[in-house]
């Protein structure tokens, strides 16, 4: 009784669609908890899968992410296309997974087309200096913003509500337009080499966060295509790339039935 138990909370973890022709590639592979990685398929489609000891959707801890990662990375060195599944998605059953398949087989062959042969990468832009700050250097790139402040200023800092409300909406105007202007001008170097989608900040410092969808067969091209994005930032300026990565950003998988 206490095994059958046992054996009813399990869940069914899962990492991505792939092609059904896949499925004797992924033989051997290990993924979260040390699952051993299968496959459930129908169709031409196949969702790659481990058991897990819940069905509760997994904390994001970094084994788990390693784990998780570590299978994606290997499933797109097999395959020429992959649907990437976020983090920590448990299905209750295999059962569920196949209906799930069977629902949006045709919506999933046609991302598969969009995506196959490609890889995402992703590029980020911050403000990588402390003087002047952040603050300082949008003032600096507004002489209305700069007006407001100094006006403020003389008054020794001690600013009304409503001139604090203007203050701050016109701090997010300004931050908005360089932000635009950043992504714009790095988006006419790397839009040659794919598509490209502009994701939110993920803080007040970082001016520009792209994902680009590119052929595998452009990846050595990325690296120089970032050198020539580099020089048209001055050095308060900090690019990072990162990737390759399954296409998440380009793709939905629906996991709800």
């Amino acid at each position: 009784m206490e095994q059958a138990q046992q054996e009813q909370v399990k869940g069914t973890y899962l990492y991505a669609i792939v092609p059904a022709s896949l499925v004797p590639e992924i033989q051997g592979l290990l993924g979260v908890e040390g699952g051993k990685v299968s496959a459930i398929t129908e169709g031409d489609l196949a969702a790659v899968i481990s058991e897990v000891p819940t069905r509760e959707e997994l904390r994001p801890e970094r084994r788990l992410l390693s784990a998780h990662q570590d299978v994606l990375k290997q499933l797109l060195d097999l395959s020429s296309v992959v649907l990437p599944v976020s983090f920590g998605t448990v299905a209750e059953s295999p059962q569920g997974i196949r209906d799930l398949l069977k629902k949006y087989q045709q919506e999933f062959s046609k991302q598969m087309k969009k995506v196959e042969g490609k890889v995402e990468m992703r590029v980020r832009v911050s403000y990588d200096t402390e003087k002047p700050n952040i603050y300082e250097f949008l003032v600096a790139s507004s002489p209305e913003l700069k007006e407001l402040r100094d006006r403020i200023a003389k008054k020794g800092g001690q600013a009304t509500r409503e001139e604090k409300i203007d203050l701050g909406q016109k701090f997010d105007a300004v931050l908005t337009m360089v932000r635009d202007q950043n992504t714009e001008k790095i988006e006419k170097v790397l839009g040659k080499l794919g598509e490209i989608r502009r994701n939110p900040p993920h803080n007040e410092k970082e001016l520009v966060n792209i994902a680009c969808l590119i052929p595998k067969t452009k990846v050595r091209d990325f690296g120089p295509a970032m050198d020539e994005a580099t020089r048209l930032f001055p050095d308060s300026f900090a690019l990072q790339e990162f990737g390759p990565f399954p296409p998440y950003d380009f793709v939905e998988v629906h996991v709800k039935s």
